[in-house]
Formats: structure tokens, sequence, C-alpha cells
């Protein structure tokens, strides 16, 4: 094993090898059936296939728990981290969190590599409008609560400061301030009735009290900037409540709304799938074919 192979090892980078690793041709007798037995020929050993599935199922029912950490480095459970609906409910309606990752973790074990696509072939959609709850879920991102929902089971943004025409008059590019806003943690408001003087909104003052700077420097967490679907709206014509995605993009949530009526207001930043994308941040990595958001990934 050379210095790099070597410094790569210690890193937790693996790279998988065939004929040439010694442990692949130990398992050859170099005549007859058995002669130059490859990796992938390996893989159909009745030990190897059971020790693949030791592993993988193992691994596969261990808890996955989503942290993060606040500013004193403390971890905090981020229970509705996008992620964590995934190992909660599932991943389709045919495949667990436990099925999915045994799955993931015995292809990446068997062939170097655990990838899955999004089925952006199917029609998507169901009729209906936002309910109450879900316009009160939607403001918890802005630091705006009702009810049960508080910061530590429905983390705030890094900020809840909104933008209208009222206190943004250009009506657009606002990621930058957003930004900026983010770094300051600022809050929608110092009470409800401040955020709607400087927005213009109607928001109820059932969500009093606001937010503040520190609730959103301790469980603020990547809330406003998300991946939406990109569909043609022409085709939900008819009756029509089904329509094919066409890719997927990044969106900014700019303000939160009063009632479900009101109409949700985002801006778009670029596809999801662009490098360098804000949006890129989560989730678990497809192959090229693939058009979901750009994210990091391990492979061996």
């Amino acid at each position: 094993m050379g210095l790099i192979d070597r410094t790569l090892a210690r890193l937790g980078y693996e790279k998988r090898s065939d004929a040439s690793d010694p442990s692949w041709r130990f398992l050859s007798t170099a005549t007859g059936y058995y002669a130059n037995l490859s990796a992938r020929a390996a893989e159909n050993l009745s030990t190897v296939l059971a020790c693949t599935n030791a592993i993988a199922t193992a691994l596969a029912y261990v808890p996955a728990l989503i942290y993060r950490r606040d500013g004193d480095g403390n971890r905090i459970e981020v229970a509705a981290h996008p992620l964590g609906r995934l190992v909660k409910g599932g991943v389709n309606a045919q495949l667990t969190w436990p099925d999915f990752m045994e799955h993931l973790i015995a292809s990446a074990l068997l062939t170097g590599n655990g990838m899955c696509s999004l089925n952006v072939t199917a029609p998507v959609g169901a009729p209906g409008n936002m309910g109450n709850a879900a316009a009160k879920a939607w403001n918890t991102r802005f630091g705006l609560y009702q009810g049960s929902s508080n910061v530590t089971n429905a983390p705030p943004d890094f900020t809840g400061y909104a933008y209208t025409t009222t206190n943004w008059p250009a009506g657009a590019n606002a990621r930058l301030d957003f930004l900026s806003r983010r770094g300051a943690h600022a809050p929608y408001g110092s009470s409800v009735a401040a955020g709607n003087a400087e927005t213009g909104l109607a928001i109820s003052n059932a969500y009093n009290p606001t937010t503040t700077v520190a609730q959103h420097t301790q469980y603020g967490a990547d809330r406003r900037l998300v991946v939406a679907p990109i569909i043609d709206c022409a085709s939900l014509t008819g009756g029509t409540h089904t329509t094919t995605v066409l890719g997927w993009g990044c969106m900014l949530m700019l303000q939160p709304i009063d009632n479900p009526n009101d109409t949700l207001k985002m801006e778009y930043v670029g596809l999801s799938s662009a490098t360098g994308s804000p949006c890129a941040s989560s989730g678990v990595a497809g192959d090229s074919a693939s058009i979901g958001p750009m994210v990091p990934a391990l492979v061996q």
C-alpha cells in the first residue's frame, strides 16, 4: 500500500480493488473453474452474502436521530428535519426506513456505492386546500406559534424576518439580505404588531409572543430555504389534480400567512440540482440521471 493509499485510509476513504488486491487473488487457484476469481464473482459466495446481510440488517435497525449543534456546541434533536420525516414515515409507501437502509447499505457494501433516485415519471398531487394546521406549520418557520407548536418541536429558521413590497420594494432578490438577517438572528418583530407594521401584513396577535433573537440563535435551523417541485400548471385543468414533476427548485419562503386562503409568497433561487445551490444540504444521493437537489455523500 502506497503513502497516498495509507493517508486516504486514515481519513476513512477506501479504494475498491479487484484482481490486483491480494485478498481476491487468494481466493483464486489460478486453475480451472476458479481461476481469476473477481470481486464480483466472490460476491456470489454464500459467505459474502451472509456477511452483507448481517452488516446491513444490524445497521438498518440502529435508531436514526437528527441533531444539530447550538451556539454552545450542545446537540439538539431536530425532529422537523426533512430526513427525520423519512425516518419516521418511511421513504415511500412500500419501504420503511429500516428496509430502505438495509437495501442502501447492502448496495454500498457490494458495489462500492449506495444510491437512490426520485421517481419523477409518475403523476403526483392531490386535491384539497391548505388547512389551518398547515398554515400554522408554515408560520413556525418564521418563529410564529399557536397551539402546541413551539421552538423545540417545530424549530424556526435562523431568522423570522419577512419580506413584502412594503419593506422590500424591489420585490425580488431578497436572498442576500435574508442571509444577512440570518447572521443577526433577526425575529419577525419584537411583537406581532411590530412585525406587521414593518411588513404591512396582518398576522393575528394570537401568534404573540414572537420568537426572540436568543431563541432564533439557540433553536434556529435551515427552515426557509426549501426544495419545491416544478410543474406545468397548465396541466392542472379540467378537474385534473395530478401532474408530472419536471424538476426541483430551491425556494426562499418570504413571509408568514394569516389564514389558509392567503397566497404563499416564495422567491425562486435556482434549480436545486445546480452546483452551489443553498438547498443542497441534506438527503440521499442519487445517480447521474437524478434531478433532485445536490447532496454531499461519502462513497467507497
